[in-house]
């Protein structure tokens, strides 16, 4: 699981719930908390799942200081 923290969560929230990027699908798990929500994905490698969603959200958000970890 990979959780994700953002002062603007609900835009990034919306974005990506059911995406697919690289072949891989992130699913938003239970409701944000706070500025923080996490998301599932359908990959076992999820080192490469928060590396390509890392990546994804610095061209789409370049100014916004995130942070991605694998829990």
């Amino acid at each position: 699981m990979i959780r994700i923290s953002s002062s603007r969560i609900s835009d990034i929230v919306k974005d990506i719930d059911g995406k697919v990027i690289n072949n891989i699908r992130y699913n938003k798990t239970g409701e944000p908390a706070g500025i923080q929500a996490v998301f599932s994905t359908d990959t076992a490698d999820e080192q490469l799942a928060m590396t390509t969603i890392k990546k994804y959200l610095k061209e789409k958000y370049p100014v916004l200081r995130i942070y991605v970890e694998v829990i």
